[in-house]
């Protein structure tokens, strides 16, 4: 079974956000986080893997790592500097239909800092596949889902049957803490990015993939230039750089 999941990284709504400080301070939405732990509940009882799909505007993979910590398998993080629902949804679907058949997409209703929860519903009519938003809670058994669903009045229960998309609605719950395991298995698991310009039509420019794991070198009788070039051009060659050498001149400058 193959469970993809949408996910967004949003601001903290406890901490006094400045200029400076913005950046830093991204969270994983509540929402789309209890999506998450619903599709590792049913991958506790299938065969399922569990894709996430995040959209941002930078390629910070913070937030993404934390969802594969609590329970997604791989993930696709998608960089694209834009705030049109519209273009957010058309890219994400183009994305999603790259990876051929799936069964289920979980997401939640909208982000806590935006009410305008409009995606999911785009993002059905683009894949042509049928949505059940405001959900509290979902059961899976053979084939379908009962979903329990919140209306202005009451709650009801709905069976759907696969594939389909959830939205949930619910963004009070306990938590999961990602264990050990899960934290020391994040850099196994694969991540992919593609990046996205609103000024270029959404072309997708580029595409990297990332599935390091530790090489355990050690390098001895060099001095600390060319150890750091080195390091500095084995990460080059996934694209993890940052900075490297800038952050180097600039502790030298002030020594």
């Amino acid at each position: 079974m193959k469970i993809i999941v949408i996910a967004n990284e949003t601001f903290p709504t406890n901490e006094n956000l400045t200029l400076e400080n913005i950046d830093e301070k991204k969270i994983l939405n509540p929402y789309d986080e209890f999506a998450i732990q619903k599709a590792s509940q049913i991958k506790n009882t299938t065969d399922s893997e569990i894709i996430i799909f995040m959209i941002s505007k930078s390629n910070n993979l913070y937030c993404l790592k934390t969802c594969l910590g609590l329970g997604g398998t791989s993930g696709k993080l998608i960089v694209f500097d834009g705030n049109n629902p519209k273009d957010m949804a058309a890219i994400l679907a183009k994305e999603i239909k790259k990876q051929g058949a799936f069964d289920l997409i979980l997401t939640g209703d909208q982000d806590v800092n935006n009410p305008r929860g409009e995606i999911p519903y785009r993002i059905s009519s683009l894949l042509d596949m049928p949505l059940i938003s405001h959900c509290l809670d979902i059961q899976y058994s053979k084939n379908k889902l009962i979903c329990k669903k919140e209306t202005d009045d009451f709650l009801e229960k709905l069976s759907i049957n696969l594939p389909c998309i959830i939205s949930f609605r619910k963004n009070v719950y306990e938590p999961k803490y990602p264990s050990i395991n899960d934290i020391m298995t994040i850099n196994s698991k694969p991540i992919s990015l593609s990046y996205y310009d609103k000024n270029k039509n959404n072309l997708c420019l580029k595409l990297k993939i990332y599935n390091v794991k530790r090489q355990n070198k050690i390098y001895k009788d060099v001095d600390s230039d060319k150890a750091i070039e080195k390091i500095s051009n084995y990460l080059d060659e996934w694209g993890l750089n940052g900075g490297l050498y800038e952050y180097i001149n600039l502790f030298k400058s002030k020594k």
